[in-house]
């Protein structure tokens, strides 16, 4: 008869530090789970409910447990293989990442340019392998007004916005400076997900549709105003909206 109950020891707090970390920032899937496996188990999880959570054989996971009592963090790696080499050699991995960065968000795209140009045929969990390996992550991309401004001219208004805060908190300063930002519900998709190198998020270029708006006015002593409306957002909304 199978035993329900099988856990690791206690743990100290050190390696519930260290194993949730690996769990966290760990490139490599099966590090991962597999530190989120002990973890799990410190806590009380049974070998049932790992399967039923991993989606994997009960036996497996003990299997896991086991290599953790024995071998610690050492057992949280595969162990090397003599198996079939990678389909792309590291030049050509290093190829197919440039490629699919050219349509970040479609992986079909990126197999189909791959295929076209390396020669070579691979499958989605490849290139999601390579994708990781590289240092690249699946998230959140982001809508940004980045891409339509002058970086000179931003850095100038940047040092005159500096300027105008000090005269604002100026003691008996008849010059007040207000910071004004507005939010709205729109028919605009969400924002997709795309393949992203860990540490950089990509951005897009952002679009205008029919919106209910949220305005937004703060100054530097602390007061707000807000307001909700339909409609475009202009110098006239803005100036009849605070009065």
């Amino acid at each position: 008869m199978k035993t329900p109950t099988k856990f690791v020891k206690e743990l100290s707090a050190e390696q519930r530090g260290q194993l949730l970390d690996i769990y966290k920032t760990d490139l490599r899937w099966r590090p991962r789970q597999r530190a989120q496996a002990i973890l799990l188990s410190a806590r009380g999880y049974t070998l049932d409910q790992f399967a039923a959570l991993f989606e994997v054989d009960r036996d497996r996971v003990s299997q896991w447990l086991d290599w953790w009592g024995e071998y610690q963090f050492d057992g949280l790696d595969d162990d090397s293989r003599n198996g079939r080499p990678p389909k792309l050699d590291e030049a050509e991995q290093a190829r197919a990442i440039e490629l699919v960065r050219a349509e970040p968000r479609s992986t079909k795209h990126g197999l189909q340019r791959i295929a076209a140009e390396i020669g070579k045929v691979i499958s989605q969990d490849t290139l999601r392998f390579i994708r990781k390996t590289g240092g690249y992550v699946w998230k959140r991309a982001r809508r940004s007004l980045r891409l339509f401004r002058d970086a000179d001219e931003f850095r100038a208004a940047q040092g005159e916005l500096a300027q105008l805060r000090v005269a604002a908190l100026q003691p008996g300063s008849d010059f007040d400076m207000w910071y004004f930002d507005e939010a709205g519900f729109t028919l605009q998709p969400s924002v997709p997900y795309a393949w992203q190198r860990v540490g950089e998020r990509l951005e897009l270029a952002t679009a205008h549709g029919p919106r209910q708006n949220i305005l937004g006015f703060f100054n530097l002593r602390q007061c707000f105003h807000s307001f909700a409306f339909t409609g475009t957002i202009d110098t006239h909304t803005c100036l009849h909206r605070h009065d």
